[in-house]
Formats: C-alpha cells, sequence, structure tokens
C-alpha cells in the first residue's frame, strides 16, 4: 500500500544536513564541532532546580501547566522582558511575582506563551500568521528550519542577502592569513525593498544571526523597523543567543524600537542560555492579539510544555540575574571563541569572527579543492563545501557543517567557501580538533 504525503511536504528536504552529518561525526568518531549543542553540563544550580522540581511532592507539579504556561516562568519572563522592551520602567520589572491576571508588570499574562523550545515558537508564529501566496522576508545565511516554516504554510520567501566583505583574507610571511569579522557582513535595505509587493506580509530577523554570527546593530535594526512600519509588517525576531554577545556586542530587540511594540513576536528560549538544549522550553513575546492566533495553533499541537521543566527554568533564570552567571557564561564562551578561531587560522582556515552565539565560519578556500572535490559530487550538484565537510568527517576526523545549507540554491556560490564550526564544546574538544587538523589537513596553497 503506498500513499503520497502531502503537497506541503514537497519543497522541504527529506534529509536535513543534521540527520547527515551527526551521525557521519558518530559513525567515523570525529571530533563533532557541527551541530549546535552543548558537549558539556549545565552549571550545578540549574541541575539543582530541575531535581527539585522534578521532586516536588505537591502532585500538580506533575501535570498539565496552564496552557499559555506555568505562571511561575510566565512572572520571569515579564520581569526580563519588561526591561529589555521597554514596556515598564526597571523598579516595577523586578517585582518578585506578577498578579493572576499580570498586573503589577509592564507585561500581561496574555502576552507571553510558553513553546516546545524556539523551533516550536517558530513555527506556530508561521502557521498563525502565513496564508497561501504570503510573502517573507528572511536574511540568508538563514537557520534552516525558517525557510521550511515558511514554504509548509504556502509562504513565498524573500531573501535578502548578507553580502560578505570582497576581501576575506591575505597571506603572511609566516603562511598565516588575516580575518573578517561578521559585522562586516551587510545587507542592501533598498534593493531588498524593491523586491516587495502588496503580498509581503512579514519579516523574519535572527540577532545574533546563527550564520554569520553578526549582531544586527541599532542602524540596521532601524532600517528594517522603517520599512516594517511603511509597509504594516509583522516581525519575528528570533534571539535567543541574547546573552550571547561578544567584542562590545550590545543586543537591541526590535520590538524596543518606536511603533514595534505593535508589531513584533519575540521570540527565545532557554536551551543556549542555560545550556539545556535538551530540555525544549522557548517562549514568544508579544501583544495579546498577536499571541492568540499562536496559543490556537499550540493548543492544538501540545497544549503545554513540561511542568518541572518551565518551572526548573524560571528559578535557574531568576538566580542567575543575582549570582553572576552570565558574566561567566560569556567569559567561558569569549574564551572558547578565541581558542577556535585561532586555531582555524593556525590551520590555514580564516575565520570570520563572531560577534555572538556560539559558531565561527571558516573560509576553506585556501585548502586545494583536488583533496575533496570529486566529479560525481559535482554532477550530482553537490556543493564545494559540502563535500569539503564529507571529506573533513571521514578523512581528516573533524567535523563542520557547510554554509550552502543555510541559503538558497542561487546564493550557492557566493556561500560555498565557509563552513561553519561550533565552539559550544569544551576546551578539550577544540583543543583536539586543532591538533588534527595540524596534522592532517593538506599544506594550503598561498595566494
Amino acid at each position: 500500500m503506498s500513499h503520497r504525503a502531502a503537497h506541503r511536504l514537497d519543497k522541504i528536504p527529506k534529509f536535513t544536513v543534521w540527520q547527515e552529518f551527526t551521525p557521519l561525526a558518530v559513525k567515523h568518531k570525529a571530533v563533532n564541532l557541527g551541530q549546535g549543542f552543548p558537549s558539556f553540563n549545565p552549571e550545578p544550580f540549574v541541575l539543582q532546580h530541575a531535581s527539585a522540581a522534578i521532586h516536588d511532592v505537591n502532585p500538580l507539579a506533575h501535570q498539565y501547566a496552564r496552557g499559555l504556561g506555568h505562571l511561575e516562568l510566565v512572572s520571569c519572563l515579564q520581569r526580563k522582558y519588561a526591561v529589555q522592551l521597554g514596556r515598564s520602567s526597571p523598579i516595577a520589572a523586578v517585582a518578585p511575582t506578577a498578579t493572576a491576571d499580570g498586573s503589577g508588570s509592564g507585561l500581561q499574562n496574555d502576552e507571553v506563551l510558553i513553546l516546545n523550545g524556539t523551533t516550536q515558537a517558530l513555527s506556530c508564529a508561521c502557521q498563525a500568521f502565513i496564508s497561501d501566496g504570503d510573502e517573507v522576508v528572511m536574511f540568508e545565511p538563514f537557520f534552516d528550519l525558517y525557510i521550511n516554516d515558511i514554504e509548509m504554510c504556502g509562504g513565498k520567501p524573500i531573501i535578502g542577502t548578507l553580502q560578505p566583505p570582497t576581501a576575506t583574507m591575505t597571506t603572511t610571511t609566516s603562511g598565516t592569513t588575516t580575518t573578517t569579522r561578521a559585522s562586516e557582513w551587510r545587507v542592501d535595505f533598498d534593493a531588498l525593498e524593491r523586491r516587495m509587493t502588496p503580498r509581503t506580509k512579514m519579516i523574519l530577523l535572527n540577532t545574533p544571526q546563527n550564520v554569520p554570527g553578526k549582531v544586527w546593530s541599532l542602524d540596521e535594526l532601524q532600517c528594517i523597523a522603517d520599512i516594517a512600519r511603511r509597509r504594516d509588517l509583522l516581525v519575528i525576531a528570533d534571539e535567543v543567543y541574547d546573552h550571547l554577545l561578544f567584542d562590545g556586542a550590545e543586543h537591541v530587540s526590535i520590538a524596543s524600537l518606536p511603533g514595534m511594540w505593535e508589531r513584533t513576536i519575540t521570540v527565545a528560549s532557554a536551551g543556549k542560555t542555560l545550556t539545556v538544549t535538551g530540555w525544549k522550553v522557548g517562549w514568544a513575546i508579544a501583544p495579546k492579539e498577536l499571541i492568540l492566533p499562536m496559543s490556537q495553533v499550540f493548543a492544538n499541537q501540545a497544549f503545554s510544555v513540561a511542568t518541572p521543566l518551565q518551572v526548573a527554568v524560571a528559578r535557574s533564570l531568576t538566580e542567575a540575574s543575582t549570582n553572576g552567571y552570565f558574566d561567566r557564561l560569556l567569559a567561558t564562551y569569549n574564551r572558547r571563541r578565541e581558542k577556535l578561531c585561532t586555531m582555524l587560522s593556525n590551520v590555514g582556515l580564516p575565520p570570520v569572527i563572531p560577534q555572538g552565539a556560539f559558531f565561527a565560519l571558516a573560509d576553506i578556500s585556501n585548502i586545494r579543492p583536488e583533496a575533496y572535490v570529486t566529479e560525481k559530487a559535482t554532477a550530482e550538484g553537490v556543493a564545494r563545501d559540502w563535500q569539503f565537510c564529507r571529506w573533513l568527517t571521514t578523512e581528516i576526523g573533524v567535523t563542520a557543517i557547510p554554509v550552502t545549507a543555510f541559503c538558497t540554491e542561487s546564493s550557492r556560490p557566493m556561500f560555498d567557501r565557509y563552513v561553519r564550526f561550533a565552539f559550544c564544546k569544551t576546551d578539550e574538544a577544540i583543543e583536539e580538533a586543532g591538533r588534527i587538523l595540524a596534522e592532517k589537513l593538506p599544506p594550503h596553497r598561498r595566494h
């Protein structure tokens, strides 16, 4: 018996980049600097809060949570986002709890929705607001799920391409190469707006942006906000890395800009912030008129998120705000960022220094293509960076992710010179990867 899958899956890849490279790394025992999950434990206080929530003897602590979210977590997020989005004074925002209806806080209870990670938050937002033929502006390189969410809803992406700097490397007398920075990647907003039509409904923004690790500046966010207001567009702001910023970069939520609160859905999660990606506790912050349609979708998907984990996240975030956790988190990631970028530069893979998140791109142009490119794979349409990552995993013993997994096919020639490495890994893993690459990468060519 054979049944055809729904037509909405026609454009969705049958196998994702994660389904290929994570198992490939396991099979070849490669050092996996590919998929973005931390390879170290959360801090002890986070685990203690989880243990306490699991062992709570109150029977209700282990049953369905309130559909919009457990009030303890909702209250915690009200305090955070009242300040971050400019919804109330800091004095009001640090109140220990909100009342049952959300009064006493700058955000109401129906302006917060707890979901199973940012992945579900994005899916629910797209399903709630995208109809067949609606156009959604997004910026590439993008997290691969974005375009899938849009197309499964019948939407059409309009791509704003971040342009890498024209000169990415030079050769020095020592053979090492210079670096570029994610802040140097730019988008042409005027050209992007000229491609919009009356069907354009939404802008999907990621800051800090997963690839290339760009933190959108206030001026850039203002350009996006101006377009959104001028064209009456909705904005989904994926801010999952809002606590991971380097080199003095500052995170600005676009919902905090004038005229943007009423048209913005801000989504984030605890996974990256608390090093608990497997807990899958995320949220959406928006006016109730935007939360209600999302909650309608969510109620028919999962109804609620694991109650003990919501409680553990709430208490962990509350303690983290006073125990110096965020400073420690940033210092740890900054050290690993510098370790990874130095290692990549030393082995002839010039990095793009990220401003935010926990990934760094590397330029593979120094590596002779004959080492990894095959006629067969090229004839099958496999991009150069994808072939490089397969070779790097199977022959060298280190796993990275091809950047063409995060762009449209027409942009492959621009991005197939880059691969993505994660530094949300132990120091030992980064150091071992560096040792292997230094030992096994073929001598890089000079320009």
